[in-house]
């Protein structure tokens, strides 16, 4: 008896019905297992073939799957606009720290927090400046000594990952306008119109200007498809634009506009060009073809320059020309100091602040060159 009642459990005999039970048992977990892994498997290759995943805490939309230029996509936040910021043109004194801290805290971040938004960085950059290296020919040798400091790719690429920026391209000024330079951009119009050349100003820099921007727009374009970005504005700055304030742009406030153009309220020109701000429709009007834009009929074409040109393209595609007071504490960085009445109509209130400190910072770079 004590034998029986200190038996182990043994299925030597599988016919037995004690065996078949517990051997069912074991069957029907194994496939419950295996049918959740197999579960849990498809629904993660479903979510990769989506290049997407969607954390369920904080509502962010992760790009990590997805590359744009070898880099990862940023993780998307859907609770805030999606603006794309075109940072284009020579590099000039973007590579002076100040100016570049300038940028990322007064332009940068400040819109990034004023309009709720979150804000991917373009940087179009050229390495080359054409109109420098025209006034270097037409000057002489005493005017190359107004040099900004040399960079190249490898401390771009530096500065691209200290500001965590999505997109780095560079294009060649000096090639582009060289090329625009040899074939003429100007037409007539009739009497009716106005007499003359009235086409950018008889100038190629100009026409090659819009060429950097337009191709910027498509670099730009190229990366939200592929990051999935439904972003809702475009800001277009320059990398030797400087705001020595917090720029208190809040592009939330214009949502009851519809294709709008947001300037420089106090520049004396018809249209800024150094900065602006226009919703999606306006950028995908104006910036789509922005050379191919300035070739208007000579009913919207009056006589003068680059910006009276700009401001008729705007007036054709009837897009709203608005104007902000705020880009006052904003000019251009120049070798050695900031021109904070350049392009100023007389009596624009001078709001730079920090000059000595940019203007400390560009001493002492350029002295040890």
């Amino acid at each position: 008896m004590d034998q029986v009642q200190n038996r182990p459990l043994r299925c030597d005999d599988r016919t037995s019905w004690r065996c078949r039970w517990l051997f069912s048992i074991l069957m029907f977990s194994v496939g419950l297992l295996v049918f959740g892994f197999n579960y849990r498997s498809l629904k993660k290759l479903g979510d990769s073939d989506q290049h997407v995943g969607v954390s369920n805490y904080s509502g962010m939309v992760s790009n990590k799957q997805r590359y744009f230029g070898g880099r990862p996509c940023p993780t998307i936040d859907p609770t805030k606009r999606q603006i794309l910021l075109l940072n284009v043109g020579s590099v000039r004194s973007f590579m002076y720290p100040t100016a570049q801290r300038f940028y990322y805290s007064n332009q940068f971040e400040t819109i990034q927090n004023n309009s709720n938004a979150q804000v991917h960085q373009i940087w179009y950059f050229s390495l080359h400046d054409a109109m420098k290296e025209q006034e270097d020919t037409r000057k002489g040798p005493a005017h190359r000594k107004k040099q900004f400091p040399v960079t190249n790719l490898t401390h771009l690429q530096y500065l691209q990952n200290l500001y965590n920026v999505p997109v780095l391209e560079l294009y060649n000024s000096s090639a582009t306008y060289q090329a625009i330079s040899n074939y003429s951009l100007n037409r007539k119009c009739s009497e009716t119109h106005g007499s003359g050349l009235h086409f950018f100003k008889r100038s190629p820099h100009i026409y090659a200007q819009a060429r950097a921007i337009q191709s910027a727009f498509d670099v730009a374009l190229k990366y939200a498809t592929a990051c999935k970005v439904e972003w809702s504005y475009l800001i277009r700055t320059r990398p030797d634009y400087i705001c020595t304030s917090p720029l208190g742009l809040n592009l939330s406030q214009y949502l009851s506009q519809e294709k709008f153009f947001i300037q420089d309220e106090g520049w004396v020109f018809k249209v800024a060009d150094f900065f602006y701000a226009l919703d999606r429709a306006a950028a995908e009007s104006l910036l789509t073809n922005f050379t191919e834009n300035y070739h208007l009929p000579c009913d919207f074409t009056p006589p003068g320059g680059a910006e009276p040109f700009l401001k008729a393209i705007l007036n054709y595609q009837q897009i709203n020309l608005l104007s902000s007071p705020l880009l006052n504490m904003c000019a251009l960085g120049r070798t050695d100091f900031i021109q904070c009445d350049f392009g100023r109509a007389k009596g624009t209130p001078k709001l730079c602040r920090n000059v000595a400190e940019y203007v400390a910072d560009a001493r002492k770079i350029r002295a040890s060159q």
